[in-house]
């Protein structure tokens, strides 16, 4: 079955006398002694009130990539120059918020074969399906994402000598096509013009994808505070495929290439798979 973090390790934990869980929360500030620099305790909001809870002995900030550098901050740790043109006091000069960096993926690349060996909107979503998960923990609702097979490899691009991948494939059973471009597409915010000539045409036909995503990406961004509020999202400058030896997007295209290398193999093309 499916398992989520909160199912595993917060539901068995629930009950114990020293964990206290506060829904619908959020931390706003990590309070900081100025002349010890440690930190005491933290604030929070709740029901539009301000909460403050001290620690005894320490206080773990697990907010997340975006939100940690966000409520360090706010705290007053991070750039001076940042900080100050905001008005908030310094606590500590560091880089918070700086090397930011993405494991992009590249949506366009669909293959398709001539049997149904992919997945269908009309199956994964049937009432038998959503029965087959919920008592046997079955079927297609059991696959993350329609997601079948996974692939780490090094290219012949890299600039390094270690034996480690710096690109993964991953294989899906279907693609932004499967729903009709009801759900999936949104989520991944694909835009009406890409959407229509590039995924529409495959809705009728029996298609895979396959995500090359870049694992060591060179292009490093930034993130900085929209303004003092908590509640207002960070805003985040990725600078993607922007490395200065273009190492990214060779990457990429050796991905590609891998993957068209795969579809040519005996054991897809017994199902006439093509681009």
């Amino acid at each position: 079955r499916r398992c989520s973090a909160e199912k595993a390790f917060i539901r068995p934990a629930r009950t114990r006398s020293n964990l206290h869980i506060r829904l619908n929360s959020h931390v706003t500030k990590v309070l900081i002694e100025p002349g010890t620099k440690r930190a005491y305790g933290v604030e929070y909001l709740h029901s539009n009130r301000k909460f403050v809870v001290n620690a005894t002995i320490e206080v773990i900030l697990s907010a997340g990539t975006f939100h940690s550098p966000q409520i360090l901050m706010l705290s007053g740790i991070g750039p001076r120059d940042h900080l100050l043109e905001l008005g908030i006091p310094l606590v500590q000069d560091l880089p918070v918020g700086k090397n930011l960096y993405d494991h992009l993926a590249f949506l366009g690349l669909m293959f398709t074969v001539n049997k149904p060996i992919v997945s269908f909107f009309w199956n994964t979503f049937s009432l038998r399906s959503l029965f087959e998960f919920l008592l046997f923990g079955r079927g297609p609702m059991t696959s993350l994402g329609g997601v079948e097979a996974l692939a780490y490899f090094k290219t012949n691009v890299t600039s390094y000598s270690e034996d480690y991948p710096d690109m993964e494939l991953i294989f899906i059973g279907g693609g932004l096509h499967t729903d009709f471009g009801t759900i999936y597409r949104r989520m991944f915010r694909v835009a009406d013009a890409w959407y229509y000539p590039i995924w529409q045409p495959l809705e009728t036909k029996y298609a895979y994808t396959i995500l090359p995503v870049n694992l060591h990406p060179k292009s490093h961004g930034h993130m900085r505070l929209r303004s003092t509020k908590p509640l207002d999202p960070p805003r985040f400058y990725g600078n993607y495929l922007t490395d200065p030896n273009n190492e990214d997007v060779k990457e990429f295209v050796a991905a590609v290439r891998e993957s068209q290398r795969i579809m040519r193999s005996p054991a897809l093309q017994r199902y006439g798979a093509e681009q």
